[in-house]
């Protein structure tokens, strides 16, 4: 097939009934394999996947990290990247807000921790290839609410422990 927004396909069981049409429309998309190990045909598209963006930002646990994180999402949102957190504890006094073809990747799941202040720690909507990976998200605050994610397409999280506190 060739890259195109929108491919009818035809699909048969094998019942004898013949072949009928998707009840949707789906897109065909560049690229091949899967860089991110996801397991889904459509994790091609994470074509980005070899630019990696070293977040500069402390993650000692004192700091707030979250400008520095959020400032690294929104630089490399506009040609896709991986926003590699370093190891340690990543303080967010604010909530991060997630873009298209952005990975927030941390060191390991026991490795690097995002201890978060505020509600809703990351926010995600409306995003196409978009991901966390590789880190723990711990509720730090006085309120019981995690990360909202919602109406995204092509998105994922992998090796990803969310403790809110209850």
């Amino acid at each position: 097939l060739r890259p195109t927004s929108a491919s009818v396909i035809l699909v048969d069981n094998g019942n004898g009934s013949g072949p009928v049409q998707l009840d949707r429309q789906i897109s065909v998309v560049t690229g091949s394999g899967d860089p991110l190990s996801l397991g889904v045909g459509w994790a091609a598209g994470f074509t980005f996947s070899g630019r990696i963006l070293n977040a500069v930002t402390p993650c000692n646990g004192s700091t707030d990290d979250s400008v520095n994180i959020q400032n690294a999402i929104n630089s490399v949102a506009g040609s896709g990247g991986i926003v590699q957190l370093p190891g340690g504890t990543c303080r967010l006094a604010n909530s991060l807000t997630m873009r298209s073809n952005v990975v927030l990747q941390g060191a390991g799941i026991d490795v690097t921790t995002l201890r978060y202040e505020s509600n809703y720690p990351i926010y995600s909507q409306g995003s196409d290839l978009v991901g966390l990976r590789d880190f723990t998200l711990v509720n730090a605050g006085t309120t019981q609410e995690g990360p909202i994610w919602k109406q995204n397409t092509r998105s994922f999280f992998q090796r990803i422990k969310i403790d809110m506190g209850t």
